[in-house]
């Protein structure tokens, strides 16, 4: 069930996304500060861009570096935050992954978007 609707939340995301896709200019392209519970996580955000960022969902631009070594850095993050891998079910070159922690989830999307690369977490409502 966690993963259905983790792919679910992951599709409707990719919708509203469609700028990753296409040549225009990303629609968040001015950088926001980081918000809790974000800010608490010591996410590997240094010399990104934060795009988006709310008490339920963080978007970061990573330019010049590419998925794998982004999925490593904030695993490694999540897991000192005291997170724990549920599921990777990562493909393509998508990395998609669910950690939980206590009672939450969190859902881990990164997509390499020409030679950058967009971060997204989101709590997951259950």
């Amino acid at each position: 069930m966690r993963r259905v609707l983790l792919v679910a939340v992951l599709l409707l995301g990719a919708a509203g996304c469609d700028w990753i896709f296409s040549d225009d200019p990303p629609r968040f392209s001015d950088a926001v500060p980081l918000t809790p519970p974000w800010t608490t996580m010591a996410l590997p955000v240094a010399g990104a861009r934060v795009t988006f960022s709310d008490a339920e969902t963080v978007s970061i631009h990573h330019a010049g570096v590419q998925g794998a070594a982004l999925a490593d850095s904030y695993g490694t993050a999540l897991q000192a935050a005291g997170w724990t891998l549920d599921a990777d079910t990562s493909a393509g070159g998508i990395v998609n992954q669910t950690w939980t922690s206590a009672d939450q989830s969190l859902a881990l999307s990164i997509q390499a978007v020409d030679d950058a690369s967009v971060v997204s977490l989101s709590i997951l409502p259950f």
